[in-house]
């Protein structure tokens, strides 16, 4: 019985093209672990041993795949909002719960759109009477006064 696996077998003369960034990368990082012997302290080894479980252990497990993965780690929405790298999340606080720092003095209904930038987010509010404005959704014409209805 003979297979025939042309159809996900490469085709002669169509091989993968080299990164040389990359070659040249990781041929100089192999190099110069050659030289490590020379250059070995036990206090260097302390510290690298401590540094791979602080970060593989730690860092990993705890933080990165406990959050995303079993959701048994809770962290401020806005941080799991950027480890995810989303563009733009939106709050609404139709009735003008939010602290005085959020929504002003008086309190009244208040629409955020918050915007990643540059990993920080940035927030424009928008209060009753205010045309809301994404620059995800530019051709978005929302009048605050319409998705209140108050």
């Amino acid at each position: 019985m003979t297979a025939n696996f042309g159809a996900i077998a490469p085709e002669r003369g169509n091989s993968p093209q080299l990164s040389w960034t990359n070659v040249v990368f990781f041929a100089t990082f192999h190099a110069l672990a050659l030289l490590s012997p020379w250059f070995f302290s036990w206090s260097a080894l302390g510290l690298l041993v401590f540094l791979h479980w602080l970060f593989g252990s730690i860092g990993i497990c705890l933080g990165y795949h406990r959050l995303l993965s079993h959701r048994s780690f809770q962290v401020p929405k806005w941080l799991e909002y950027a480890f995810l790298n989303i563009p733009e999340y939106w709050i609404v606080d139709f009735r003008g719960l939010g602290g005085l720092q959020f929504i002003g003095n008086p309190k009244q209904p208040t629409f955020t759109v918050c915007q990643l930038v540059n990993g920080v987010y940035e927030q424009q509010q928008y209060r009753l009477g205010d045309t809301i404005y994404s620059e995800l959704l530019p051709n978005l014409q929302l009048q605050l006064d319409d998705i209140m209805h108050i």
